[in-house]
């Protein structure tokens, strides 16, 4: 996904482009052995406190490919990176 959006717009671009490419991953039989790799920055929490680098846009992103694994199972791998390099 994009970097850190500004606001709803981009966070909603952001969705939609993952969206479009997740589809077109799905429907391309030369990828039907293959796994898709999404990686997102600050996603998720690591703690179940509120985390305020949470980037909503990412979140969202987050939820699209987890519902996308439950209905391909095997093909999309999610990671989500915390930008903190000892991680």
């Amino acid at each position: 996904p994009a970097a850190p959006s500004g606001g709803r717009a981009q966070a909603r671009q952001t969705l939609l482009e993952v969206l479009a490419t997740a589809q077109g991953f799905l429907g391309d039989e030369r990828l039907e052995a293959s796994r898709l790799v999404v990686i997102t920055g600050g996603a998720v929490a690591v703690e179940d406190k509120q985390d305020p680098r949470i980037e909503p846009a990412h979140r969202a992103v987050w939820g699209l490919i987890r519902s996308a694994q439950a209905e391909h199972p095997g093909r999309f791998v999610l990671l989500d990176e915390d930008g903190v390099s000892a991680s």
